[in-house]
């Protein structure tokens, strides 16, 4: 019987199954071998944004803003997906006027939804922005009207007014 081994050079086999570590939860096994596909293959945005899903799983923003950097430098569009992450690890690293940049950067490319409103909403509440903190949630609870928390947050903003 002939046995293929998974080429060393290639991408694939560590990013293939560091996945399956992360969706496991197995996190810490999941970065080593994602770290090893990002290395190899330094160009897949795939690849990186699930190592930055490890390194926010690990509570490593750091990590993920530069993992994810080269993804949203300059006039690139890169996918929703690694645009919130980021503006996650930006927010979770206590930069919000970063995260706020990230998620106006979501909206212009990717439209409103709720999701990057309740963004807008924590990260200008973190800036003592409450004005734009509670426009932010009204907008989102208008497109979205079941956000018990969200209608809590307005309730908040209303009584300091």
């Amino acid at each position: 019987t002939t046995r293929i081994l998974p080429d060393t050079n290639d991408a694939f086999y560590p990013y293939t199954t560091g996945t399956q570590l992360l969706n496991q939860e197995r996190y810490q096994e999941a970065k080593v071998l994602l770290d090893e596909a990002n290395r190899k293959r330094p160009d897949l945005e795939e690849v990186a944004y699930s190592l930055a899903r490890a390194d926010m799983a690990l509570k490593l923003p750091a990590e993920v803003r530069r993992v994810l950097a080269p993804l949203v430098a300059g006039d690139k569009t890169p996918k929703y997906e690694t645009v919130m992450l980021t503006a996650e690890a930006c927010a979770a690293g206590g930069d919000h006027a970063a995260a706020v940049t990230m998620l106006e950067r979501a909206v212009s490319h990717y439209g409103v939804n709720a999701a990057i409103m309740n963004g807008l909403g924590d990260n200008y509440l973190a800036q003592g922005r409450n004005g734009e903190a509670l426009a932010a949630y009204r907008k989102s609870l208008e497109l979205s009207p079941d956000q018990p928390d969200v209608k809590k947050k307005i309730q908040e903003l209303d009584k300091k007014k």
